[in-house]
C-alpha cells in the first residue's frame, strides 16, 4: 500500500507540473508584447524569430500579410524558444536531451510553415496566406508544447504500441529527419517495439494492392507511448 501510494503521489505530481507548464505557456504566449521588435520594414512592428541557421524570419503584427492565427503561432514559438533554452540548461539526463530534440526540432518545423506561407504570400497576387500551411505550422508548434509537458522517461528507449485500423495492414517506420532528407531506411514494425525518443514517421501499407498507402508522424516521447492510426478518417 505504500508503494502504491508513493506511485500515485508520483503520477499526481508528474500531472500538477505539466498543468502548470500548460498555464505558464499559455500566460506567456497572451503577453508577449515586450518581446515584439520593431521592423525597419513598410509596416512597422514585427515578431523576428530565428532559423536554426542563425537568419531570421520577420512575422508581421500589421499590414496585409498579418492575421491572428500567423501571430499566434510566431508568438506560441516566441514561448517555446524560451522554454527550450530554459530546459537546455538544466537537462539532466540522455532522455530529457532527446525530448528537447523533439521540441526543437518541431519548432523549426511549425517556422519554416511560417516562413513558407509568408513568402507564397508575397509572392502571389492575392497576398493571402495559405491557411493550410498556417495550420501544419500549428500542429508542428503543438508538437514541441506536447514534448515539453510530457514526463521524462527513465531510459531513451520507450515502449510503443502503435496500431492500425486497417485489418491485416503491415507497418513500417522511418526517424522524421531521414524522411524529410529522401532517404529510404524504413524500419518494419510491430506493437510493442521499443523505439528511441523521437519523431517517426510511421507508414501504413493495407494488404489490398488497390489501397491507398498512408503515413502520418507519430512522436515517441512517453512510456508507453500508444497511438492508433486510421488511414480511412483521412
Amino acid at each position: 500500500m505504500i508503494g502504491a501510494s508513493k506511485r500515485d503521489a508520483s503520477v499526481l505530481f508528474g500531472w500538477f507540473a505539466r498543468y502548470i507548464l500548460v498555464l505558464v505557456i499559455s500566460t506567456m504566449t497572451i503577453g508577449y508584447r515586450a518581446d515584439v521588435v520593431r521592423a525597419q520594414g513598410e509596416y512597422g512592428a514585427s515578431i523576428s524569430l530565428d532559423r536554426p541557421d542563425g537568419t531570421s524570419v520577420s512575422v508581421p503584427l500589421e499590414g496585409p500579410l498579418h492575421n491572428d492565427m500567423l501571430e499566434r503561432i510566431a508568438r506560441e514559438i516566441q514561448t517555446l524558444d524560451k522554454f527550450i533554452a530554459s530546459r537546455n540548461a538544466s537537462s539532466k539526463s540522455e532522455a530529457d536531451t532527446a525530448i528537447l530534440k523533439v521540441a526543437y526540432e518541431s519548432r523549426n518545423d511549425a517556422l519554416k510553415q511560417l516562413d513558407l506561407a509568408l513568402r507564397i504570400a508575397q509572392q502571389t497576387s492575392s497576398g493571402q496566406l495559405d491557411l493550410g500551411i498556417l495550420r501544419k505550422a500549428k500542429e508542428y508548434s503543438k508538437d514541441a508544447n506536447e514534448a515539453l509537458v510530457s514526463q521524462v522517461p527513465s531510459s531513451i528507449f520507450v515502449t510503443t504500441q502503435i496500431t492500425t485500423s486497417v485489418a491485416n495492414a503491415t507497418m513500417h517506420c522511418i526517424s522524421k529527419g531521414d524522411y524529410d532528407a529522401g532517404k529510404h531506411s524504413w524500419m518494419s514494425y510491430s506493437t510493442g517495439d521499443k523505439l528511441r525518443i523521437g519523431r517517426y514517421v510511421f507508414r501504413v501499407e493495407p494488404r489490398e494492392p488497390a489501397s491507398d498507402i498512408y503515413e502520418e508522424l507519430v512522436l515517441v516521447v512517453k512510456d508507453p507511448t500508444q497511438r492508433k492510426l486510421h488511414p480511412l478518417r483521412k
